[in-house]
């Protein structure tokens, strides 16, 4: 793929993982993808990020993170406070899938499974920040 494929307007997104490992790595990934990733270890940090005013275009999240909120109550916060912030969600647990659909806290939000490919990051991440 090539640069402007991968980063759509220079993206900035804000990656909320309980893991610092998982967390590091996918921070990684990104810079080398060509966004500005800025990262936060819990709900509540990313909602200080998201309140802070700085600039994100999308929140890339795990579903389960313990101390609350959880991914999708981050989500649905998120964009009551940004209403035009893409959503990705990423678990480890197959099943989190069907507690996404049957989450009436949330809309439709892809779900990438983890672990994931950078290529596979990088075409959801591309698929979520281009769609209307």
């Amino acid at each position: 793929m090539d640069q402007n494929q991968t980063t759509p307007r220079c993206a900035k997104i804000l990656v909320v993982d309980d893991d610092r490992l998982v967390r590091d790595m996918t921070l990684r990934r990104l810079t080398k993808l060509g966004y500005h990733a800025i990262a936060a270890a819990s709900g509540s940090e990313a909602l200080e990020a998201l309140a802070s005013g700085a600039d994100i275009d999308l929140l890339l999240t795990d579903i389960r993170m313990p101390g609350g909120p959880d991914g999708p109550a981050l989500a649905q916060e998120a964009r009551r406070l940004r209403p035009q912030i893409k959503v990705l969600f990423v678990s480890g647990a197959p099943d989190d899938d069907t507690l996404l659909r049957d989450d009436s806290r949330d809309g439709a939000c892809p779900l990438l499974l983890k672990p994931c490919t950078k290529a596979e990051l990088a075409e959801t991440i591309r698929e979520v920040l281009t769609a209307t």
